[in-house]
């Protein structure tokens, strides 16, 4: 009988948070016996580590996130002003046209005033 890759058990056991395995399971896919595993799961402290590396896993997703979330609160404010100066681009535009349509000059300087109000927002 071969020994058993206690390593490689132990990784499924610990570190496979996709599947999430049980004890028995892991024992029954590495074909050693669910008494010797749960006995060397014990003496080493396996759901101990488990709990460990998940709670680990769970801050560094969290740490991942909150970077995301910083890096698009950082480029916000450069895009809203882009869109305010496409929004003044077209002002502009529309008064070099002989027949200036107010309608759609009205629409125009409204959503340019809101991105004016997202932008002193992202600003403050």
């Amino acid at each position: 009988m071969t020994t058993p890759d206690w390593t490689s058990i132990k990784a499924d056991y610990v570190e496979n948070v996709e599947t999430r395995m049980t004890l028995a399971e892991v024992a029954a896919k590495w074909g050693v016996p669910d008494g010797t595993v749960r006995a060397r799961a014990a003496r080493e402290g396996w759901c101990d580590e488990r709990q460990q590396f998940t709670t680990k896993l769970a801050q560094v997703r969290q740490e991942k996130i909150i970077e995301m979330a910083a890096e698009a609160q950082a480029i916000f404010p450069s895009q809203v002003i882009l869109v305010a100066h496409r929004h003044l681009a077209k002002i502009m535009d529309l008064l070099k046209e002989p027949d200036l349509d107010v309608g759609k000059l009205q629409k125009l300087t409204t959503a340019l005033a809101n991105v004016q109000k997202v932008f002193k927002g992202t600003t403050s």
